[in-house]
């Protein structure tokens, strides 16, 4: 093994998720256990690629929470990303799977309803294709967009999309964010029991952009966004960095390609 790919690997399972591209695309599902380390949604490799040389990662997000604006929500089921890392290409992304979560306060924004049927709106995370180097050494720069599921929004009712994505500066160390925020602290990766390293990932210096793409009151106005301004204004959103905050519970884990079963 080269140290270049010695030192992708560590930065990799130290460090978090890595770099979205076209690979598979995004979905909510089911996810295993925390240490079970599913496999199975890595990438292809580019043809010509040793397996030896490239590493899928699965770094699963079993805890913490997500704040944006004005709304705060509990990470209770998993969000697992799973990608690829090697010597050339750098990082395949593989995919997305998360649990929809219920919104606090649900369609009104009144506490106690979000379980209320009818009332309860869900919100599904997704890849946005941006993941990258942070701001510091061993921060992770990640992009992702909320999708909010309800009859009435419609199925382009987004916060954060492609374009303009919810842009995380991830570390396990402290934050450094603009008022009204604190500056708070991550966790450094340790092992833990079944395999892995437990980290806690935090940033609360982002900033967070409109929901955009949201209504079906008007049939005729699907997917324009009618309900863009009742949303926003529920949420505040925009909301400027130093407003919102987000803490990942993560386990990582990886596996050499060549201990991979073969692609079907």
């Amino acid at each position: 093994m080269t140290r270049h790919v010695f030192a992708m690997i560590c930065a990799a399972v130290l460090f978090g998720v890595a770099a979205p591209s076209a690979a598979a695309e995004d979905g909510a599902g089911p996810v295993p256990g925390a240490s079970s380390g599913d496999f199975q949604d890595c990438p292809s490799l580019p043809v010509g690629q040793k397996p030896g040389s490239w590493f899928c990662l699965v770094a699963k997000t079993i805890g913490g929470s997500i704040q944006l604006g004005t709304v705060t929500e509990q990470i209770s089921q998993p969000i697992t990303v799973t990608f690829a890392i090697g010597p050339t290409n750098g990082y395949l992304y593989g995919n997305v799977r998360a649990v929809p979560l219920p919104v606090p306060g649900g369609l009104l924004g009144i506490p106690g309803t979000e379980n209320w049927p009818g009332l309860d709106v869900q919100a599904i995370a997704q890849g946005t294709g941006l993941v990258g180097k942070g701001s510091k050494p061993g921060n992770i720069q990640l992009g992702l967009k909320l999708k909010l599921a309800h009859p009435v929004l419609g199925d382009s009712c987004y916060i954060g999309d492609d374009q303009h994505p919810i842009t995380l500066d991830l570390t396990y160390g402290r934050t450094n964010p603009p008022p009204p925020n604190q500056p708070i602290s991550g966790k450094p990766p340790k092992p833990v029991q079944g395999g892995g390293l437990a980290i806690t990932y935090v940033d609360n210096a982002f900033s967070v952009p409109k929901a955009r793409g949201c209504g079906l009151l008007l049939p005729w106005l699907a997917g324009c966004g009618e309900l863009d301004p009742i949303l926003n204004g529920r949420v505040q959103l925009p909301a400027a960095a130093g407003r919102n905050t987000a803490i990942f519970d993560q386990i990582v884990q990886l596996k050499s390609y060549k201990d991979l079963p073969p692609a079907s």
